[in-house]
């Protein structure tokens, strides 16, 4: 739905491509929001978000495997 409508108001004719841009968007900002939250120690930017985000995980927290 919001692909289409900035489809319009940007006089695009190709919806998958404003679909794709808007979803990159969307991954970049998360990403972001969750890094800056463990870089940090900001929670400011994923509680804006938090009802968009369905789990974190993080994957370098567990496990005693150092690579060189």
């Amino acid at each position: 739905m919001v692909a289409q409508a900035v489809a319009v108001a940007a006089d695009v004719d190709d919806v998958a491509v404003v679909q794709e841009a808007v979803m990159s968007a969307a991954a970049i900002t998360s990403s972001w929001a969750l890094s800056r939250k463990r870089e940090k120690e900001d929670d400011r930017s994923p509680v804006l978000i938090r009802d968009k985000i369905r789990s974190e995980f993080d994957v370098f927290r567990s496990g005693t495997t150092l690579y060189d």
